[in-house]
């Protein structure tokens, strides 16, 4: 196979991944995604609300462009930071 061929599949493999992840977002989070242009603006509307960390789950209390900030439930007495790609909703009903 060419190297160009072979590129090209696994770039369509990731943008399809991409999507199918976005679906999983909520339609305010990917509108907040829209309207400010970052990424991590879709973490916006779970400021206070519960989700899920590589650590566990915790609540979200900031939310920046390189980093967010939980307070972890297995940990209330320290808030934990991570990337704002390792976090996401427990839950948005």
């Amino acid at each position: 196979m060419r190297p160009v061929v072979k590129h090209r599949e696994r770039v369509m493999e990731l943008l399809r991944q991409r999507k199918a992840h976005e679906c999983n977002w909520p339609a305010e989070s990917l509108d907040y995604e829209r309207r400010f242009g970052r990424p991590h603006s879709k973490l916006f509307p779970f400021i206070g609300r519960k989700v899920r960390t590589p650590n566990g789950p915790g609540t979200l209390i900031q939310v920046f462009a390189d980093r967010v900030t939980v307070v972890l439930d297995a940990e209330i007495s320290r808030c934990s930071f991570f990337v704002p790609g390792q976090v996401e909703p427990v839950s948005w009903d």
